[in-house]
């Protein structure tokens, strides 16, 4: 699991979203990776990929020097890599909107495959597709101007609110960024929900392995320490050993 389209190069830990790939991100300059000056004038090394694949550990928001950022706590098996978007950010209503599906198994990997398409006059849309065993999951929610019969039974967020400010339209999209919390919520109430079986699964193992010690073997400490004494004194003597 991991990256899937960069073998052999080393693994992230932090990665975000942008121009339609996963970017992971390093202070030190490092083979197959691009120099790039962020807008802050921070000198970073880059490398792209198309997909992560791994499992959901923890959704969270916190603050860096871009703002309030979705911060996605993943694992491949080996190690955790964090996935950053901006709060209001496409790729991270996409990730959601998925998750938010009563198909999505916290237990199994997911794949994320962001997407661009380039518009005219420089514009573009992107985006995250989540898949799980091989099978897209649909999005709960889609952007409230998709057409009607575009949907695919997915409900439109709602609607930006158009504001002014010092003589310069701008647009509020709380409403939609609470829908996500809420969502957020749930899916994190799921993956705690789990964890816990997961303790008590745990625990009621260890129990059983310390209520049924192995017949063949030592019952207990001191059974354990009196047939290491006698493997000690009928060790051979080091003329005795063999060649």
């Amino acid at each position: 699991m991991g990256f899937t389209d960069n073998a052999g190069t080393p693994r992230a830990t932090y990665a975000s979203f942008a121009d339609g790939k996963i970017v992971v991100r390093s202070k030190q300059e490092r083979p197959g990776y691009t120099e790039r000056t962020t807008r802050i004038g921070t000198v970073v090394y880059e490398q792209k990929h198309g997909a992560y694949q791994g499992t959901l550990e923890s959704i969270d928001i916190f603050e860096n020097n871009y703002g309030l950022q979705w911060h996605f706590r993943m694992n491949d098996g080996a190690q955790t890599t964090l996935l950053t978007d901006r709060i209001n950010g496409s790729y991270a209503k996409g990730i959601i909107s998925s998750l938010a599906n009563e198909a999505y198994d916290i237990a199994q990997p997911i794949s994320l495959e962001p997407w661009r398409i380039d518009m005219e006059n420089g514009k573009y849309i992107d985006g995250c597709n989540v898949k799980q065993g091989g099978k897209a999951l649909p999005r709960v929610w889609c952007s409230p101007n998709t057409p009607e019969d575009k949907r695919n039974g997915a409900k439109p967020l709602p609607k930006l609110q158009e504001a002014t400010l010092s003589g310069k339209k701008a647009y509020d999209d709380t409403d939609q960024i609470n829908v996500l919390k809420d969502e957020v919520t749930k899916i994190m109430d799921k993956l705690q929900t789990a964890n816990y079986a997961k303790f008590d699964q745990h625990v009621a193992e260890f129990k059983a392995a310390q209520a049924a010690p192995p017949a063949d073997g030592p019952q207990n400490q001191s059974e354990l320490f009196a047939e290491l004494r006698t493997k000690a004194t009928s060790a051979p003597a080091p003329d005795d050993v063999p060649f």
